[in-house]
């Protein structure tokens, strides 16, 4: 009897020691499609200015920190004192390439792309929030972000409540010289 619970705990551990990685975000190296997303986020460094889909001037910035592992995304709505203030934070993870969006109803969503770049597209789906019950909360929940050359991108943000899409938020901006 002691010797199957021993072979019993001794099969648990083995499959929980195989499952941990990938639970944890661990999955392995990325693949190089998602490194070519990581450095096509990258290479926004710098300050974008455009508009949203209301029509209001917007400010973006890109700053590359972490000795090169990470991107900070900062994101402003001209005139508009800190209210609409935002960043997101762009990273690997493993086999993926992740975000934390750092919004302005103070939650967190945190969402992640496998595929990496799809022709000139980007897209990232939710992995979860934090500050937030994702079953009823309003949270982005997804991004995409679409490169129309060097010096233009669009992205759009999709804004989910009580379980659904409400709205996609869209930003158009160019690199400011």
């Amino acid at each position: 009897m002691k010797k199957w619970n021993l072979s019993l705990l001794c099969l648990v551990t083995a499959l929980a020691a195989q499952a941990w990685p990938a639970l944890a975000g661990d999955a392995g190296q990325p693949s190089e499609a998602v490194v070519k997303a990581f450095e096509k986020i990258k290479s926004l460094e710098g300050k974008w200015t455009g508009r949203n889909g209301q029509g209001e001037p917007v400010e973006m910035t890109f700053e590359i920190t972490g000795n090169g592992s990470a991107v900070i995304g900062y994101y402003k709505v001209d005139g508009q004192a800190h209210q609409h203030d935002m960043a997101t934070v762009y990273h690997l993870d493993g086999a993926r390439l992740a975000l934390t969006h750092y919004c302005a109803v103070a939650n967190q969503p945190r969402m992640i792309s496998t595929k990496g770049l799809e022709g000139d597209k980007l897209s990232f789906e939710f992995l979860d929030v934090g500050n937030a019950d994702a079953s009823k909360d309003g949270h982005m929940h997804r991004a995409e972000y679409e490169f129309l050359s060097p010096d233009r991108f669009t992205t759009d943000w999709t804004w989910f409540q009580e379980g659904e899409a409400r709205f996609t938020a869209t930003v158009d901006v160019q690199r400011v010289r």
